[in-house]
Parts: C-alpha cells; sequence; structure tokens
C-alpha cells in the first residue's frame, strides 16, 4: 500500500465519523410544531383545539403558549376561543415555545402558526328610559309596585355585513322573542311585570356565517334588606346546636331571585338558600357547634352573619358573642423510643387538649390508672413499671366544667429475652450433622447463630444463620463455640454450645536410615521413629505386624526388640484405632549384609617401630574402621 492509497483510506474513515457524530446529534435535537383544528377561518367565538408535536429532547417537557390576544397557556394541547369583532377576517400569530430543562439545562425550539378567523357582529342595545341601563335598582320596587319599562334602542356599530332582518330580541322573562328585526324596528318598549333579575339576549346574524350575541341583565330588584337574631343564650358547651332567625317581615320586599349565605364563624361550610327557602322555613336555621370558640384571639366567640344579595346589591346582618366551651380532650402516647418491657421505666406524654369553661377559662383534671395498680392524679404522671408480661389497660380520665372525656389503651408489656441453647449431640465424627435447640424465652424474639472458628462447618440448607433451630454440619477436626444471640426491643440476650468435632487418627512413619555389621537386626519403634496424631478422639488400639520379624506381631504403641535374622527388604504395617475408626500405616526396611574387608598379601620386610607401612585392600562392600 502506497502513501497515496494510505492517506485516502485515512480520509473516508475521518469523514464517516463525523457523519456518524451528526446523525446521532440530529436524532436527539429537539424539534416542534403543532396544528389546530378547525383550521379553515372559523368564526370568533368557536373553540379551537391546539395540538403540539414534539420529537427529540427528553421529557417532560415545558409549553408556553401565546395566542397573540393577551391570553397565553402553559398545557401541551390548550383549547382557544379568540373574539374579533367586524365584517372581515383577523390574524392571529401563535407562537409555541418547547423546553427540555433535562439535566439542569435549558434547550428551547419554537413553532409559529397563523390562525384566521371570520369577524362576528358585535349586536348593542342601549336603554332610552334608565340610568343605569336597564336597572330599577334605585326606585325601590316592591312586589306591590313590581312594573319596569325599559325602551331599547339599537346601537350596534360595523352593521355593513350585518343580514338586515336577522336581528333577535328575547327579554328572558319568558314573554315572546321578536325575529325578523331591522334597523327600522327600534326603539321598541318592554314591561317586566314582576320583580327579579332577567337576561335580555340581542342577537344577529352576518353574511360571513357568522352570529352575535349580547347579554344584559335587566336589574327589576332593590338592594336586599335582611335582619339576624337568636333565641337568645349563645354561651354553652360544644356539641351545642343555636337557632339563627331571619326576620321573614324585613325581607318580604326582596326580589324572590335574592340568595342567601350564612356563615356561622367556626370553619364550617357556608349553607346557601334562595327566597323561597327562607320563606318556608320561617327564617329558622340551625347549626351544630362542635369545636370550642376559646382558642380564637380575645374576645374568643364566633360571629355569625348571613348575607342576602341579588343583581344590585348586597347586604349583611350578623350576630356575636357565640362562646362555645369544650370538655378536655383526653389524650396521651408512649414515646416511640422508650421500650415497653419488664421492669423498665414506662414515659407517658400527656397530650391532652385542654377544656374551656364560661370565660374561656381553662378546666382541666387528670386521672390516671396505668393498669398495674398505681394511679395519678395531675396532668404529669410518674414514670411507670410493671413486673410481668402481658397486656395492660391504661386509662386516663380528663375533666373540667363541661364533663369528662375518657382515653383507653392497650400496653403490651415484652418479656425481655432468654437465650437457651442446647444441641442434640455435642461431638461427633466430622461430617456430622448436629442439630441445635432454640429454647429461648421471652416476647417477639428473633435470633443470629454464629460459630468459632469461621472455618470447617457450614449450615445444612434450609438453614440460615436467623434460624431458630439451625442444622449445622462440622467437617473438620476442631472444638466449635457455637453463640445463640436471642433479642427483642427490650435487650439482647446469650448462649453458647460446644462441639467437638473429631477425625480418624493418623499414624506417621520418620524417616530412618538403617546401618548394622552384624545380624540380627533388632527393629525399635520410639516417639522418634512414629508420631500418632489423634485427632481428637483417644487411639483405643494399636496393631502392628512385621513380617519376617520376631515376634511377628505387637499391641504396643512403641514395639522394640523386632528380631530380622536376615538381610532383605522388609514392610512394617500398622493399624491405629479411635472412636471415629481406623488408620492405616506402613514402611519399608532395607536391612543388608554385613561387610568384611579383604587385604592382598606384599612380600615387604617391615620392622618393628618403623614410622610408616603400606597395604592394598579391597574395600568393595566396606564400611568400618581399622583396628
Amino acid at each position: 500500500m502506497n502513501n497515496s492509497q494510505f492517506y485516502f483510506r485515512s480520509i473516508n474513515k475521518f469523514v464517516f465519523l463525523i457523519l456518524i457524530l451528526i446523525s446521532v446529534n440530529t436524532c436527539a435535537q429537539l424539534n416542534v410544531s403543532f396544528t389546530f383544528d378547525p383550521n379553515n377561518a372559523a368564526c370568533s367565538g368557536t373553540t379551537i383545539n391546539f395540538t403540539s408535536n414534539v420529537t427529540g429532547g427528553t421529557p417532560p417537557f415545558v409549553y408556553n403558549w401565546d395566542f397573540d390576544d393577551s391570553n397565553v397557556s402553559n398545557v401541551a394541547n390548550p383549547t382557544h376561543i379568540f373574539d374579533a369583532f367586524g365584517c372581515n377576517n383577523e390574524d392571529f400569530t401563535v407562537n409555541l415555545t418547547v423546553t427540555d430543562t433535562t439535566g439542569g439545562g435549558s434547550v428551547q425550539a419554537s413553532d409559529s402558526e397563523i390562525v384566521t378567523v371570520k369577524q362576528r357582529p358585535n349586536p348593542q342595545l342601549d336603554d332610552l328610559l334608565n340610568i343605569p341601563d336597564f336597572s330599577n335598582c334605585y326606585n325601590n320596587p316592591t312586589p306591590q309596585n313590581s312594573e319596569f319599562l325599559i325602551e331599547v334602542n339599537n346601537i350596534t356599530s360595523n352593521t355593513s355585513c350585518i343580514i338586515s332582518d336577522s336581528y333577535s330580541i328575547d327579554w328572558g322573562d319568558g314573554t315572546t322573542i321578536l325575529t325578523g328585526l331591522t334597523i327600522d324596528s327600534f326603539p321598541i318598549e318592554h314591561l317586566y311585570t314582576e320583580l327579579g333579575a332577567y337576561l335580555l339576549n340581542f342577537s344577529c346574524e352576518s353574511s360571513n356565517g357568522c352570529s352575535g350575541l349580547t347579554t344584559d341583565t335587566v336589574k327589576n330588584e332593590s338592594n336586599p334588606a335582611v335582619s339576624l337574631a337568636t333565641q337568645g343564650n349563645t354561651e354553652e358547651c360544644a356539641p351545642v346546636t343555636f337557632p339563627f332567625i331571619i326576620d321573614t317581615s324585613i325581607i318580604a320586599n326582596n326580589s324572590p331571585y335574592t340568595i342567601y349565605e350564612w356563615d356561622f364563624g367556626d370553619g364550617s361550610p357556608h349553607v346557601i338558600w334562595d327566597h323561597q327557602t327562607v320563606l318556608d322555613s320561617i327564617g329558622i336555621i340551625h347549626h351544630t357547634y362542635l369545636v370550642s370558640s376559646c382558642p380564637l384571639p380575645y374576645p374568643n366567640y364566633y360571629t355569625v352573619s348571613v348575607t342576602a344579595a341579588n343583581s344590585c346589591s348586597s347586604t349583611t346582618a350578623s350576630v356575636d358573642a357565640v362562646e362555645i366551651w369544650s370538655i378536655t380532650k383526653a389524650d396521651f402516647e408512649i414515646p416511640s423510643e422508650v421500650k415497653k418491657c419488664v421492669g423498665l421505666p414506662i414515659f407517658f406524654d400527656n397530650l391532652s387538649i385542654p377544656g374551656y369553661g364560661p370565660g374561656c377559662q381553662i378546666q382541666n383534671t387528670y386521672y390516671w390508672d396505668f393498669g398495674n395498680g398505681h394511679t395519678h392524679s395531675g396532668q404529669y404522671p410518674d414514670p411507670q413499671t410493671y413486673d410481668s408480661a402481658g397486656v395492660y389497660i391504661v386509662t386516663l380520665i380528663g375533666g373540667g366544667y363541661c364533663g369528662n372525656d375518657t382515653l383507653i389503651m392497650e400496653l403490651l408489656i415484652l418479656e425481655p429475652p432468654t437465650a437457651v441453647a442446647s444441641a442434640d449431640q455435642n461431638s461427633g465424627c466430622v461430617d456430622f450433622d448436629v442439630n441445635f435447640i432454640n429454647e429461648s424465652f421471652g416476647d417477639s424474639l428473633s435470633y443470629l447463630w454464629t460459630v468459632e472458628p469461621e472455618n470447617g462447618w457450614e449450615f445444612v440448607a434450609p438453614a440460615s444463620d436467623t434460624s431458630k433451630n439451625p442444622v449445622i454440619k462440622f467437617q473438620e477436626f476442631n472444638d466449635y463455640i457455637m453463640t445463640l444471640k436471642t433479642s427483642n426491643v427490650c435487650d439482647d440476650s446469650f448462649d453458647t454450645v460446644m462441639i467437638h468435632a473429631m477425625d480418624k487418627p493418623v499414624a506417621i512413619f520418620e524417616d530412618i536410615t538403617l546401618a548394622t555389621c552384624d545380624l540380627p537386626y533388632y527393629y525399635n519403634a520410639d516417639e522418634n521413629a512414629i508420631n500418632y496424631i489423634e485427632n481428637g478422639s483417644s487411639i483405643t488400639s494399636y496393631q502392628w505386624l512385621f513380617p519376617g520379624g520376631n515376634p511377628s506381631s505387637s499391641n504396643d504403641p512403641y514395639p522394640t526388640g523386632i528380631e530380622y535374622s536376615n538381610s532383605g527388604t522388609y514392610t512394617i504395617n500398622l493399624v491405629v484405632t479411635n472412636f471415629c475408626g481406623e488408620y492405616a500405616a506402613g514402611q519399608t526396611l532395607n536391612i543388608t549384609d554385613p561387610v568384611t574387608p579383604v587385604v592382598s598379601p606384599v612380600d615387604t620386610a617391615i620392622c618393628l617401630h618403623s614410622d610408616t607401612f603400606s597395604l592394598v585392600v579391597d574395600t568393595i562392600l566396606f564400611e568400618g574402621s581399622w583396628r
């Protein structure tokens, strides 16, 4: 491959990587669009549905719609009504901005669309006889003087597109609806004969297919009258029901469309009555007070009011000094950190709500019965102890001017744990299972078993370290300490079990070097020649076999004086036994013949006491020394 080829291919790789990165970035880009329906120049006043379309980014998104008419929305798919009056079309530039705030960032994308609506007519009426228009509020109409005359004139502007005979009037009082009216039909008089508030609807049609409607309220009534009284005493212990009274003679001239709203001052829901309900109830309403007024700021009472309202105005009447007292609401608890156990101090927190009497004076008494033979009079009792486990009944009686309230609570006292552990066997030969017996006592116990040392054993499934009665297999010789921790909310308790795991004995021969000049050879087994390992159980028998030796067997742990008369190779066999079984071992003896030196004759005269002389010796198979 030459350099130009290599360069060209490298460039291609580089371009390919860039394309991948661009592709990934494009997939993550935030894109926004929206559609709306209807989208074909609907009449103004029509509800238009907007649907957003967001791709890329990570939801949830933040939506901001601007409808170009001072109205906005922050929902994903809003609805909106455009108001436009006249004879033409009107364009609104609607903008949607979507924000992706994932990871604390602020990535935005927007889309804008023009929404075209057809303007609708805006018909308008003027009252030529009354100021203000359509109002009889200041003329004090009564059921006996209820007639109200209006004269309406058509003051609609921008009428060029209004179909000339499309005007209509609905007077709202059940009389005939006037239709097919033209500009020349006005002014028109109408007489209302009964008190009330009426919706006067004036409408017309445009040549573009849109219609217009304007509603005015005709007020044939006056500012309503109302009064409020009680039947005397309004001070009492809760719960108590008091009557409150509207004088029906006072409201006799009120319009039948008058609404009466009751507020009893205690936070309960307001009650709404119409005029007929007041008349049917002879103006009397009853309300039950359940909560004391005394915790309120001075002067510590409720104010009751009733508001009469109609299209003209409203009037409020009230009574105060509704003073409601209460019993002491008995309540107590034992702090969550207190251990409810035999012999431990139990603390009681008095959470009672104070009771009130006349003048909202606090009047409380407390009497405790702890169920353990002890009682207490007073708000704050001393800590109590319980000598045995069980369920005790604790009673608190709160007293005061309004009577007594009693709270009874069951108290469960737990027995502290006492760990008691044993085993179905305390010793055995390795690979034996031990069933541990848990006879711990106490209430609501949990268990945790630990073993020392940490190796050489395992739980037998499905047992675990939290089982009540686990099974454990011991696999290696050792002395194990099994510890049981028994716990409840009161305390922890421990007990231990010793397990002695035994194994077969082991006999190990030490390497020896045999050398002899003389036969017979005597084999002696001592502590330097043989090493015994009992593995937790004493060796009970030794069985030696000495083939070719004399004696040929022995039951001693360290036999001596085993005679071998001839040279050769001999096998020594040993079987040792303890409680767990037998172990066999062996050793090989190699005994060689003695060596006799051979001296070759030399024809050499030597003199007594000479310093040196020379001999030739055949040293084959000889080990020894000169004498």
